[in-house]
This record gives C-alpha cells, structure tokens and sequence, in this order.
C-alpha cells in the first residue's frame, strides 16, 4: 500500500473535512452528512457542466458557445454560493491537508481505528469544489489536540477521481508560479 501512495504527486491544500465511520449499508458518501444535503444539487449541476463543455467544443457559432460558457460561469457561481452557505453553518472551518489522487492526510478530533472505512466529505478552499470519498484509515496516531490521520481513499469512481485529478493539477500549476 505505501507503494501505491508514493507513486502519486502529493499537494499541500487547505478544505473542510468531515468524517464518519462507514456503515455498509449506506451506499453513497454523501449520505452521511445531511449538513451538505444540498450537495445532491451541486452534483447535478456538476453534470450539466460536464455536458455544457462537451457541447461548446461542438460548436461552430462562437457566439453560441461564448453564451454556453457564461452559462457554464453562472452555474459554477451559483454552486459555489450553495457551498458557502452551507459551510457557515458549520462549525468548522478549512484545515491543512496533503493530498493525492490516493489518498490524503489530516489533523481530526475523532479517532479510527487502522484498517477500519470512513466516508469523507472534502470541500476545498477557496475552489469550493466537493468530493465524497470513502476511504481506509492507514495510520492513526495522537498529536497535539487531536489525532492525524492518514487514509487511502476506497472504490473511487472515475469522475470523482477526475475531479480531484484536475484540482491538484491546478494547485500544482500555482505552486509552481508560487515558485517562480
């Protein structure tokens, strides 16, 4: 397993994370955190987006698909404010992470056990963009004020993995401009 985690790029990034020991009977990550109800909309508009930039690469007018992207732009607004506002009720704010395309690590209040599964929700700041992976506990050791944690994430699906491909593709573009 430790193998499989190198032979990812690794990013510093801050998000909220929320946490819940997976119960097998609930099928989607998103399940376990009605305080993100909303996010079944966000998943929604993620689709149409993904159907909105498939059809403005086949488009021959370039005012039809300069409308399709300012379309796209309103979407992407209206889902980052349902995101906002459903994060201010929380009582937490982003934390420093490091992540992969395997997994991540991170600072909790709640313990695991190694081995055991746990749903995740993932809101990136200041993107706002949403995954809900589930994912094994790999390491689980006390630190001050909490506990680190360091997990693999578990049965990802392709578009989720894509998503989180394309974010840490952007993040490694702007360290490297954060370099230069």
């Amino acid at each position: 397993m430790v193998d499989e985690r190198r032979s990812y790029f690794r990013v510093d990034d801050m998000a909220w994370v929320l946490t819940a020991q997976w119960n097998p009977d609930q099928a989607s990550a998103v399940e376990y955190f009605p305080e993100l109800r909303q996010t079944t909309i966000l998943h929604a508009l993620d689709a149409v987006d993904v159907e909105l930039k498939k059809l403005d690469k086949a488009m021959d007018s370039k005012p039809t698909a300069m409308y399709a992207r300012t379309l796209n732009q309103k979407i992407d607004i209206f889902r980052q404010a349902l995101l906002i506002q459903q994060l201010s009720q929380l009582d937490s704010r982003p934390i420093r992470i490091t992540i992969s395309e395997g997994g991540l690590g991170f600072m909790s209040d709640f313990a695991y056990t190694v081995g055991s599964h746990i749903a995740m929700a993932l809101v990136f700041s200041p993107s706002y963009m949403a995954i809900f992976p589930q994912a094994e506990i790999l390491e689980c050791r006390p630190v001050d004020n909490g506990f680190y944690l360091h997990v693999a994430f578990v049965d990802m699906p392709e578009s989720m993995r894509q998503q989180l491909a394309r974010h840490l593709l952007v993040q490694q573009t702007l360290l490297r401009q954060q370099h230069k």
